[in-house]
């Protein structure tokens, strides 16, 4: 009796073994190998870097010549440059066809005006404390604030003074021989001097924008204006890379 049932087990047990095995093997017969997979093994996809222990995941390639080229694009002009660049218009190498007509002329000039006159509103409505802390300043802080404002531009400022900290470091170097007790910050600890410093940058920087005129102005020509400008531009700031306005970095 117990043989027959052992016998009976063994056989029931072997034919689950094969049923399941052919039911495994029917199913992998019917399912082909998916060639559309990604395979196991792949590397990182082109323009970004792998990440890197301790490193920040970056970019290369077409991307990083990109970002770095607008890392390097060309400041925006400062009033006097637009300005001469206009002057172009009026030239008699500008052919005449591009050449600014009386009521174009007019219009820059009115545009010119008003922006001219807004500074100046701006500026006397906040005269009293401008002079204040200007008289707080060193003699050599001021002369390169003074530099900066008639360089145009946006105002350089680092824990030193105004402009690029080696720039000032040897201005301050070279005024020390001469220098003049009472016009220096000898009333002003360090973190005084730099906050006026601050509040110097904050005021002029609140003046209004050279930007906004130069578009309103940029609107009134007609595209191959706008375009002969454009140009002016880039030749001078080309021309110019070891003049005043590049020079002012202070490295």
């Amino acid at each position: 009796m117990a043989s027959r049932f052992f016998g009976t087990s063994w056989a029931i047990f072997t034919s689950c073994l094969l049923s399941g095995g052919v039911a495994v093997g029917a199913a992998n017969a019917q399912a082909p190998a998916d060639k559309t997979a990604e395979p196991a093994l792949k590397g990182p996809s082109v323009g970004v870097r792998p990440d890197a222990k301790g490193k920040r995941t970056g970019e290369f390639g077409q991307d990083a010549v990109a970002k770095k080229a607008s890392a390097k694009a060309a400041a925006p002009a400062t009033m006097a440059e637009f300005v001469k660049a206009i002057q172009t218009l009026r030239n008699a190498p500008t052919p005449e066809a591009n050449r600014l007509t009386a009521d174009e002329d007019a219009k820059i000039k009115a545009a010119l005006a008003e922006q001219e006159q807004a500074t100046k509103t701006y500026l006397d409505a906040h005269r009293q404390e401008i002079d204040d802390l200007r008289s707080k300043l060193s003699a050599t802080d001021r002369a390169m604030l003074d530099e900066q404002l008639q360089r145009g531009g946006a105002i350089r400022l680092n824990k030193v003074g105004f402009g690029g900290k080696n720039a000032v470091l040897r201005k301050k170097d070279k005024s020390a021989v001469h220098a003049d007790a009472t016009s220096d910050t000898a009333t002003l600890g360090k973190e005084d001097a730099a906050k006026t410093r601050a509040r110097l940058v904050e005021l002029y920087t609140g003046r209004p924008k050279s930007q906004d005129a130069q578009t309103k102005i940029l609107a009134l020509l007609t595209p191959a204006q706008a375009d002969l400008v454009s140009e002016q531009l880039k030749n001078d700031a080309t021309h110019g890379k070891h003049g005043h306005r590049k020079g002012a970095k202070g490295k």
